[in-house]
C-alpha cells in the first residue's frame, strides 16, 4: 500500500527549518569570529567571513551530511553482491512506497538499530547495523526498513541530516575550543575567540532542542507509515520491543552515538524522569500503543 505524505509533519518541518536556518547563521558567526581571532581580520572582514562561513557550512552539510551521519555509527555503503537479501528487501519496499531505491549501508555494530540520511530522495541512504540483521526476523527487518523508507517518503530525513551535521560541526568547534583555546589572535583578540566558541556552544545546544520540535512526531508518523506499507503493524511492534530489550545491555556511549545519528531507537531505555523531557524519540510503550490501535483499525 502506498504511503501518503503527512501534512502535520510537514508543518512541523517548516518551523524546524526556520529555526535551523538561524542556527546555521549562528554557527557561521562563530566561525567568522574565530577566523577574525586567528587571522586578525576586523570590520568588513568579519561580515565577509560570516557570509562565507554560512555558505560553506550549508554547502558542506548538503554534500556531506549523509557521510557524517554514517560515520557516527561507522556505517559503509554495501553492494548487492555483499548483501543480496537486504538489497532485495529495500528494492521491493521502495517500489511499494513509490520512491527511488535508496543506497544501502551496514554498520558493524552489535546494537540493533537503523537510520535514514541524505540530501534528497534520489540520494538517500538507509543504514542498518549487523546487530539488527542478526537479532530480528524477516518480518521485523521489513518493518524497520519500511519505517526508514517512511522518513524518506516524508522527506524529514533531509531535515534531520541537516540537524545532525550541524550538531557534529558545532561539537567539533566546541571541542577544539577546549583543546586550543589559548593560542593566537594578538592583543584584544580574546573577545573574538570567546564569542566564537560561545556561539558554537549555543548552536550545539540549540541543535539539540531544534531537533525536538519534530523528532518525536516524525517517529510516530514513520511507525504508522511502516505499518501501512507492510500491512503488518504487529511486526513493527515486535521489532520495537526486540530492539528495546537489546538496548538494555548496550554501553551508554553506543546509545549516545545512535541518538546523534537519529537512529530508530536511542537512549530512552535508561532515562530518568528529567531525561524524559529531553529524549529524542517517543517512549517505546507509547509507540507500541499507537501501533496496536492502528492494528485494530486495519482489522
Amino acid at each position: 500500500m502506498k504511503q501518503r505524505y503527512s501534512w502535520g509533519l510537514g508543518v512541523r518541518m517548516v518551523l524546524t527549518l526556520l529555526a535551523l536556518g538561524g542556527l546555521y547563521i549562528g554557527l557561521g558567526y562563530g566561525v567568522a569570529m574565530l577566523f577574525g581571532f586567528f587571522t586578525g581580520a576586523t570590520g568588513i572582514g568579519h561580515f565577509i567571513g560570516i557570509a562565507m562561513a554560512v555558505l560553506l557550512l550549508v554547502g558542506g552539510q548538503y554534500y556531506y551530511g549523509a557521510d557524517l551521519a554514517l560515520r557516527t555509527l561507522d556505517g559503509r555503503v554495501v553492494d548487492r553482491e555483499e548483501y543480496p537479501d537486504l538489497h532485495s528487501r529495500v528494492t521491493s519496499l521502495a517500489r511499494q512506497a513509490d520512491v527511488p531505491k535508496p543506497r544501502v549501508a551496514v554498520a558493524e555494530n552489535k546494537t540493533p538499530n537503523a537510520f535514514a540520511a541524505g540530501r534528497k530522495q534520489s540520494d538517500a541512504v538507509i543504514c542498518v547495523t549487523t546487530g539488527l540483521l542478526s537479532e530480528l526476523d524477516d518480518e521485523e527487518i521489513d518493518a524497520v526498513l519500511a519505517h526508514e523508507l517512511s522518513h524518506i517518503v516524508n522527506r524529514d530525513f533531509q531535515l534531520m541530516t541537516g540537524i545532525t551535521a550541524l550538531s557534529i560541526m558545532a561539537g567539533w568547534i566546541v571541542r577544539w575550543g577546549f583543546l586550543f583555546g589559548d593560542g593566537g589572535g594578538g592583543e584584544g583578540g580574546g573577545g573574538s575567540m570567546i564569542a566564537g566558541y560561545v556561539a558554537a556552544l549555543f548552536v550545539w545546544v540549540g541543535a539539540f532542542f531544534v531537533g525536538r520540535l519534530v523528532s518525536r512526531y516524525r517517529e510516530y508518523t514513520a511507525d504508522r507509515g511502516a505499518a501501512t506499507l507492510t500491512g503488518n503493524p504487529t511486526a513493527m511492534i515486535s521489532a520495537l520491543e526486540t530492539i528495546s530489550d537489546e538496548l538494555e545491555s548496550v554501553p551508554e556511549d553506543d546509545l549516545r552515538e545512535a541518538e546523534q545519528a537519529n537512529a530508530l531507537l536511542a537512549a530512552e531505555v535508561r532515562e530518568t524522569r528529567l531525561g524524559r523531557l529531553f529524549r529524542t524519540h517517543p517512549a517505546v510503550e507509547d509507540r507500541v500503543e499507537k501501533l496496536r490501535n492502528l492494528a485494530v483499525e486495519i482489522e
